[in-house]
């Protein structure tokens, strides 16, 4: 029994660590950043208005391209975010019947558009598995369970990805939502990647 215990406690205890990387990477990446810019760039653009500005892009976006669809992406928004807290906050087996009820509810989502009747909400496909990644990130402890449902929606919802792709892991978008300010040099590496690619749409795809 006693090394049973003590085998327990050393599982516990490494996916403790890994919960406590995670969550570094995803909420320590703002602050080691923000340091470096200074006080005054963070206060012009603070985290939380400009998770919002972005969700609001993203619905109006939804909402002009698939208003019908609008619903359903607000339901898996909530739905998943609340079954990654479950997640993030349960212990194995426990951790693991969730994730699996989270995916089977996301697939089962995806097939009943996809087979059914009804027509399918725009960019159905990248969303529902861009959450079962997310909920497998957190049961593994590689991605803390987020616990904004706001900056959670407007990773769930980002307008650029939601109806062209890829599917996109939520790793690396979440910590972005909480950097700093843009500077000049990210709008010029920004402006070069868009024009870049839209030369290879252009030229190669075209």
């Amino acid at each position: 029994v006693g090394r049973g215990a003590t085998q327990d406690g050393r599982s516990a205890g490494v996916g403790g660590r890994r919960v406590a990387r995670a969550q570094n990477q995803q909420h320590g990446v703002a602050d080691a950043a923000g340091h470096g810019l200074g006080q005054q760039q963070r206060a012009v653009a603070p985290v939380r208005a400009r998770c919002g500005v972005v969700l609001a892009a993203s619905a109006a976006y939804y909402f002009l391209a698939d208003a019908a669809g609008l619903p359903v992406l607000v339901a898996a928004t909530l739905g998943n975010f609340v079954l990654g807290g479950l997640i993030g906050r349960s212990r194995e087996p426990a951790r693991g019947w969730w994730t699996a009820v989270g995916a089977a509810a996301n697939l089962g989502l995806l097939a009943s558009f996809k087979y059914g009747d009804a027509a399918s909400p725009l960019g159905i496909s990248f969303f529902t598995f861009g959450a079962v990644a997310y909920l497998v990130d957190v049961r593994r402890g590689v991605l803390a369970a987020e616990g904004s449902l706001l900056r959670f929606a407007s990773a769930m919802a980002f307008f650029p990805k939601i109806t062209a792709g890829p599917i996109a892991r939520f790793g690396p978008i979440l910590p972005q939502l909480g950097l700093p300010a843009p500077g000049w040099a990210d709008f010029r590496e920004g402006a070069w990647r868009i024009a870049v690619g839209l030369a290879k749409k252009t030229l190669v795809a075209g």
